[in-house]
């Protein structure tokens, strides 16, 4: 039997059929102690186990992030270089300083700049972050995207406002 106030002033007493073995005793968001069948039951539970399941994920990824972020700052940002024989920097022949081009092939003028002054601190591609290194836009989705000033990669592009 259970008592239910319609309103502050007046109550009245009602009792629930049963419906027989099997059920759970539920609160319901009013607090009471309803009855819940089985199905019910389950939907909550599987949405409780699915919740907390994403949250473990989610969590789990968010402290690798802070890790790998905390090694990179403790390494002065040197963990993030790119290295030129991997990746999206091997692919744009990258090097970490430009007198290393071997190939006669890629020894090209471009945009009316000889060879010898194409490097990433006047390319439009390079930001610079500080102590000789800083991010080429292209390596982006790489997580070394950081190059060397002095570095130099095929899709070397004239800045206007550099100097060179």
């Amino acid at each position: 039997m259970y008592r239910i106030a319609d309103d502050m002033s007046q109550s009245q007493n009602i009792t629930l059929p049963r419906q027989g073995h099997g059920e759970i005793i539920c609160k319901g968001e009013n607090q009471m102690k309803t009855k819940c069948n089985r199905r019910d039951f389950l939907k909550s539970a599987s949405l409780t186990v699915a919740g907390l399941t994403t949250l473990s994920v989610f969590g789990a990824h968010a402290e690798e992030k802070k890790k790998k972020k905390a090694e990179s700052s403790a390494t002065g940002g040197a963990a993030a270089l790119a290295d030129p024989t991997k990746g999206k920097a091997k692919e744009l022949k990258y090097v970490e300083d430009v007198s290393h081009v071997k190939d006669p092939a890629l020894k090209v003028e471009k945009m009316g700049v000889p060879f010898a002054k194409q490097a990433c601190h006047n390319c439009i591609l390079y930001q610079a972050k500080g102590n000789g290194i800083g991010v080429c836009t292209l390596m982006l989705p790489d997580p070394k995207h950081m190059v060397k000033e002095n570095g130099w990669c095929m899709s070397w592009a004239k800045n206007p406002n550099a100097t060179t």
